[in-house]
């Protein structure tokens, strides 16, 4: 593939995630914060946020892996829409360490605003 073929087709593809991501978010999130749903995963099982959404880019790989390397047809939804599910989850992944911050998971503040917390060993 040539570099400005791939340049326009990585254009389009940000243009069809963003559209994809902004009808989900408004299934899944609160509204006003874009991790939300995460956050409230992370509480529910006691650990970062990040964590929540390694387990959907997980989950994701393993459906990939399974249809591809079986040559299998998908009865759901296609191998492509499993990788631009993967590019979102992976956007949201590299937001929630925008300004080097994770969220404390906290069962008692579940409800409320989780309170953000530095990080100090992740990428070094």
């Amino acid at each position: 593939m040539l570099k400005e073929d791939f340049l326009k087709l990585n254009d389009g593809l940000d243009k069809k995630c963003r559209k994809t991501w902004i009808k989900k978010n408004n299934d899944y999130s609160n509204g006003k914060d874009v991790l939300s749903n995460f956050i409230k995963s992370a509480h529910r099982f006691e650990e970062p946020v990040f964590m929540s959404l390694l387990r959907e880019i997980d989950k994701k790989d393993i459906r990939l892996v399974e249809l591809l390397s079986k040559n299998k047809n998908p009865e759901n939804e296609s191998v492509k829409d499993s990788i631009e599910d993967m590019i979102i989850y992976l956007k949201l992944l590299y937001a929630s360490f925008e300004g080097n911050k994770i969220i404390k998971p906290s069962k008692a503040h579940a409800e409320s605003e989780p309170e953000p917390m530095c990080l100090t060993t992740v990428g070094q």
